[in-house]
């Protein structure tokens, strides 16, 4: 009975983590977490990288020799040659080739050097890269976190004035009720109260769609449980100073992957025009070879030759002498001192005798190939001009952008101050007005306006409180905050 209840007191524990894992709110470094490990961008950036590494392995493998081998098998009818013994033959004839060959390049204009060495920049700015697709989506998320904490705020400020309408409704029914104020301010109240409630429904459909927008970025499925943690944004120190842009730009001159990526791109360009320069250049190559064959139609072969003590007659004739001579035709021996040994033309005896070695240098000296090396330079150098502006313009963009985001941070700290001065004065008036109209010396128009200007007073301040946040949040992004 006990290990029954213990059984089930584990089950309710793994249930009721499974639950708070589920239900748990996300803070800005959980969301940067994992997008970091499950965003698709970034896994397609990490492949890229994988697919640079793989090309470095196959440019240093450039530099040694390589290694073919090939192998014949055929068969031939009717009358032919052998292609061994050359000797004409009629029957079917089987006949198999082998062979082995190599090359390497000994020197080829640098280019070998020259794709390492790019490869090599490929890599790191693959890396670079993949840090930049990692910046992007990180301020993406800042940028959406922040929007549901803003979105959050005004629908709490709604909700407040919703509920102020309510008391607001109550105290007046009694008013009119005891004669103090015409029924048409009691009506006025309930239809700003039915308009408070619409903002109220606007301003949760705003909540959810950032929500979702924060959700997408993160790629996570519209049905999973996802919330996120209130953010506790202290009011703005009113004296609070920052580096000037041009400090911040040196900064994140030093910290922005994208910069790094297209500086090293401009980098593996210039190592492409020297690779372009290449062809320019003779090419001096080494091979060598090595081949054998075998033949049906060889029976034997020669195995070696014998030396003979006394010269001996030739079996047959190498000729005959003129028949319309005195003699007439008489057939003609020579004195032979040697005779050949013969064995069987096994597969194997005839592979070992037929066995070839060569070997030798290739010296390619390109003289005119219709421009194509001289195009491809200038093509290559266009490139490279095109990549530098490229660079250029990424700094220039991030130079306005940290000027943008700076008078920006300066701006929402003034904004912010300025909006929360204009509360308190509107705070004050909205109350002698509430005052007013308990007396009936203030119309229920009176009221409604003053509440509106108060509320629409609140939303400045949120949105120059946030403002400020977010500015100031991305101005330390712009520093490397974020960087691993």
């Amino acid at each position: 009975m006990s290990y029954q209840k213990s059984i089930l007191t584990a089950l309710i524990c793994a249930s009721s983590l499974l639950c708070y894992s589920q239900n748990k709110s996300w803070n800005l470094q959980d969301c940067i977490k994992y997008a970091e490990k499950e965003n698709l961008n970034i896994k397609q950036a990490k492949i890229n990288t994988e697919l640079n590494r793989s090309e470095l392995e196959r440019s240093n493998f450039s530099r040694y020799p390589n290694l073919n081998g090939s192998a014949n098998h055929n068969y031939t009818w009717g009358r032919s040659f052998d292609v061994i013994t050359n000797a004409p033959i009629t029957e079917r004839v089987q006949s198999n080739s082998f062979r082995l060959n190599t090359n390497a390049t000994l020197f080829g204009g640098f280019a070998i050097k020259n794709n390492i060495e790019q490869s090599k920049v490929n890599i790191q700015q693959a890396e670079a890269n993949e840090r930049s697709v990692r910046d992007d989506m990180i301020l993406n998320i800042i940028n959406a976190y922040y929007q549901i904490q803003f979105n959050r705020e005004n629908l709490n400020i709604a909700k407040t004035q919703t509920e102020n309408t309510k008391k607001q409704i109550i105290d007046t029914k009694i008013l009119v009720e005891g004669g103090v104020l015409p029924i048409n301010n009691l009506y006025d109240l309930q239809a700003q109260l039915a308009s408070q409630e619409a903002q109220v429904v606007q301003a949760e459909n705003s909540v959810s769609l950032s929500l979702l927008q924060l959700k997408q970025i993160l790629q996570l499925p519209d049905e999973e449980y996802f919330s996120v943690n209130n953010l506790n944004i202290a009011e703005p120190d009113k004296t609070q100073t920052f580096q000037s842009p041009k400090e911040i730009f040196e900064e994140a001159l030093s910290q922005r992957a994208n910069i790094e990526s297209a500086t090293l791109n401009l980098k593996s360009a210039q190592l492409g025009e020297e690779i372009a320069k290449a062809s320019f250049y003779p090419t001096l190559s080494i091979y060598g070879n090595l081949g054998t064959f075998y033949s049906s139609a060889q029976n034997f072969i020669i195995s070696g030759v014998q030396e003979l003590d006394d010269p001996i007659q030739s079996p047959n004739p190498i000729g005959f002498t003129d028949p319309t001579s005195a003699i007439g035709s008489i057939p003609v021996y020579t004195q032979i001192s040697e005779l050949s040994t013969f064995k069987e033309a096994t597969f194997g005896n005839q592979l070992k005798e037929a066995l070839q070695f060569s070997a030798g240098l290739s010296l390619s000296i390109p003289i005119f190939n219709r421009n194509e090396s001289k195009i491809a330079l200038a093509n290559s150098k266009l490139n490279t001009e095109n990549i530098r502006l490229n660079r250029d313009l990424l700094k220039t963009n991030l130079r306005q952008q940290i000027e943008t985001a700076y008078y920006d941070v300066i701006a929402a700290n003034k904004n912010f101050y300025a909006s929360k001065k204009q509360v308190e004065a509107i705070k004050l008036q909205l109350d002698n007005t509430k005052t007013r109209f308990e007396l009936g010396a203030a119309t229920s128009t009176d009221l409604i306006t003053a509440q509106n200007n108060y509320a629409s007073a609140l939303a400045d301040l949120t949105s120059a409180k946030f403002d400020f946040a977010f500015k100031k949040e991305i101005i330390d992004f712009y520093k490397g905050k974020f960087n691993k």
